[in-house]
């Protein structure tokens, strides 16, 4: 018997001792109405969710531009990545 074969025998007996003890120890309760009333209409559902609102112009507009800032300074940053292995000659530090 393998050592993986092994492992998995003990891992399904240890399994099985621990669901047949909870099953033993573990009883249904029934729970308080007045609980279950009030945690219903806690979680009853909203026309539209409060986190989500909607975006004015200006925030759309300025998330927008901070996207494509950030999207050309990584393809800036990775062309020049790029550029020092590809190009061992061209070196663009000022480093001597």
């Amino acid at each position: 018997m393998s050592l993986n074969e092994q492992f998995t025998n003990s891992s399904s007996n240890a399994v099985g001792s621990i669901e047949s003890r909870l099953t033993g120890l573990l009883k249904p309760v029934k729970p308080n109405p007045a609980f279950v009333d009030n945690l219903r209409d806690r979680f009853q559902v909203v026309s539209h969710p409060a986190m989500i609102h909607r975006f004015s112009n200006l925030k759309f507009i300025t998330m927008v531009v901070a996207g494509i800032l950030s999207i050309v300074v990584l393809v800036t940053m990775g062309t020049r990545v790029l550029i020092n292995i590809l190009l061992p000659g061209n070196k663009s530090s000022n480093i001597q």
